[in-house]
């Protein structure tokens, strides 16, 4: 069975990354990721701002799973995906909005719209 790896950031409060890995679940301080990984998830809510800490983290992974071309953009070495959280509490154009803001933000491989609500 092949092994995996995903890394879930998001901004707690403090910098801390969780790790879901196939033996089981550990919470990591951002510095302590390892590079070896398969994918990132990167958890947005849609209620709020993008603020310092999720650009501290968005800095962080662009120096480990980055390569920054010579017009000064980032591609990503393995598949970086928005998770955007409480997007029941938007209107339509509110989250449409969102959305293209979060995609500018970090140029996402795929952005994920979730919502607790049924």
């Amino acid at each position: 069975m092949k092994s995996f790896c995903i890394i879930g950031l998001g901004n707690f409060g403090k910098n801390l990354a969780l790790t879901l890995a196939q033996n089981g679940n550990q919470v990591l301080v951002i510095d302590n990721v390892e590079s070896d990984i398969d994918a990132i998830a990167f958890l947005l809510p849609a209620d709020q701002e993008i603020g310092p800490g999720d650009k501290r983290i968005l800095s962080r992974l662009r120096t480990d799973f980055a390569t920054k071309g010579e017009d000064g953009t980032f591609a990503w070495k393995v598949p970086l995906i928005a998770i955007v959280t409480k997007i029941d509490q938007l209107g339509s154009q509110q989250l449409i909005d969102k959305l293209i803001e979060i995609n500018e933000f970090a140029d996402f491989s795929d952005i994920v719209p979730v919502s607790a609500l049924g």
